[in-house]
């Protein structure tokens, strides 16, 4: 069943960055698709999206630029794996979390933070997403996503975001 609703420009701009790199992953894997065909205005994003689908995006310009610095920098072999998620621009007191479903919630606060705290903070999250956390696993998730944020390339962010906020605790 897929989800149909109405979009925002910026939430355009995402869904095409994502099904831009996922066009882009396929193109070297061989095919003979070509990622350059048609204009976004003829484009089927949900068809290019699946399963890859970013199904809401409520947040500012500022979290906007933010959220897809991060999501570029996650590697192209992990973007085919990636689960539908969420991302909304709510409190969170631990800057930003994720809830069951993958809605990932940010903080307005993480602006306010060194970029390199934003971005670890981020990439964190997005690894319990792609891991399907559900908030139920206390520090075993925890640890889990800063690793699997390390591994894809996060290592000097994560590090910052940890000596702010801390190693992971049982809340």
């Amino acid at each position: 069943m897929s989800k149909r609703q109405i979009v925002t420009p910026a939430q355009v701009s995402l869904r095409l960055l994502l099904a831009w790199r996922r066009t882009t992953n396929r193109d070297r894997m061989g095919t003979d698709r070509n990622a350059g065909a048609g204009s976004h205005s003829d484009m089927n994003i949900d068809d290019e999206l699946e399963p890859l689908t970013v199904y809401h995006y409520d947040v500012s310009p500022a979290m906007n630029r933010l959220v897809t610095h991060v999501l570029k920098m996650i590697p192209d072999h992990y973007t085919e794996e990636f689960p539908s998620f969420s991302v909304f621009e709510r409190y969170s007191r631990w800057g930003a979390h994720v809830e069951e479903g993958g809605n990932i919630f940010c903080d307005p606060s993480l602006l306010n933070l060194p970029w390199d705290v934003a971005i670890g903070t981020l990439a964190h999250e997005f690894a319990h997403v792609f891991l399907k956390h559900t908030g139920k696993g206390g520090l075993g998730d925890e640890r889990e996503a800063d690793d699997l944020a390390c591994r894809w390339g996060f290592r000097k962010q994560m590090k910052a975001m940890r000596e702010l906020y801390g190693p992971p605790a049982e809340d």
